[in-house]
């Protein structure tokens, strides 16, 4: 895998699960689509990129934003109700290697 900046906008855009599937927007669930962009607003202030990632999410789950808030509410549970506070996570996050869409972004919109 190349590194992030040798991406171009044009590369992250043409590329990824909904390119790969086909899937538009129109095709995918409005409400869901509308929680991911908010979902990955998170990680940029670019919405065309937020909905491009949103969307391939989509392209590979149909509810995958509301199997993610049902996982973070569960998690925040069981956490809240952790008498030691112990999280039980080992590593960090992309600590496996790989880039994520979100360092390839920042990188392009540097």
């Amino acid at each position: 895998m190349k590194p992030p900046e040798d991406y171009t906008l044009d590369e992250f855009f043409n590329q990824g699960r909904a390119a790969e599937k086909g899937v538009t927007e129109d095709e995918v669930d409005a409400e869901q689509l509308a929680m991911g962009i908010k979902v990955e607003a998170e990680h940029t202030d670019n919405e065309e990129v937020a909905k491009k990632i949103a969307l391939d999410h989509l392209a590979e789950i149909p509810d995958y934003y509301t199997r993610l808030k049902k996982m973070e509410d569960d998690a925040k549970a069981e956490v809240a109700g952790s008498a030691s506070g112990d999280k039980g996570a080992e590593g960090e996050p992309g600590d496996d290697g790989e880039i994520s869409a979100a360092e390839v972004v920042a990188q392009l919109l540097k």
